[in-house]
């Protein structure tokens, strides 16, 4: 087999110096095997590349037509990577791979909104619903996860579920039902998101009308 050299012709990140990319945003490396001892290849490399992260194989690319194969991620979590694209050799060549290109992703900032609904008919409940998502849109990252702290005058919690908003966006959504009396002095209601492993904290805040509901 003919010795191979790896050739990286796309990519975001670099070897050598680290790369700050938030989380949701893609991490994109295009590599192709080929013959180190001259650039006019009879032979097209086959197979696949393998792919490292800190060290640890994470995918595989299968190689296209031209012997090429794009890595590209938007779920590498928060935290530093190291990524490899290995090429483990064929019947034409032999293995190669690239160097370490560095990320470093950071949290993505989130912005939470909370709504109030109307009172229903019979008791005059109120349910808050609580939006949790990236505050940089369009995101292509996973949904937010955790809790979500409502400022009653008794404090709730709420788990959020995950969703997408109408332009196809990760987001999560935590609802409560609160009575008359659950309405703090000052009628608002404050709704606090301390974040993830990925994402940051946000709040914010929404006046509730006592006098809208019915005395229970």
């Amino acid at each position: 087999p003919e010795a191979c050299q790896m050739v990286v012709f796309g990519h975001n990140v670099n070897v050598g110096s680290s790369t700050n990319i938030n989380y949701g945003s893609p991490v994109s490396i295009t590599a192709e095997p080929y013959s180190a001892a001259t650039t006019n290849n009879v032979a097209i490399p086959s197979g696949s590349l393998n792919v490292l992260d800190n060290g640890t194989q994470i995918t595989t690319l299968p190689l296209n037509s031209e012997g090429a194969a794009t890595f590209s991620s938007n779920l590498l979590a928060f935290g530093s990577h190291s990524i490899v694209l290995k090429y483990p050799g064929d019947a034409s060549f032999t293995a190669c791979q690239t160097g370490a290109y560095l990320a470093n992703v950071t949290k993505a900032a989130t912005k939470t909104t909370i709504a109030p609904s109307a009172p229903d008919t019979t008791q005059g409940n109120i349910t808050l619903t609580a939006v949790v998502q990236p505050s940089t849109l369009p995101s292509n990252g996973s949904a937010p996860t955790g809790m979500v702290n409502f400022g009653t005058r008794t404090a709730k919690t709420a788990p959020l579920v995950a969703g997408f908003d109408v332009n196809g966006n990760a987001m999560a959504t935590a609802s409560i039902t609160i009575t008359k009396n659950d309405i703090p002095t000052g009628s608002v209601v404050s709704a606090s998101y301390a974040g993830d492993a990925n994402y940051g904290a946000s709040s914010s805040s929404v006046s509730v009308s006592a006098e809208e509901s019915l005395t229970l």
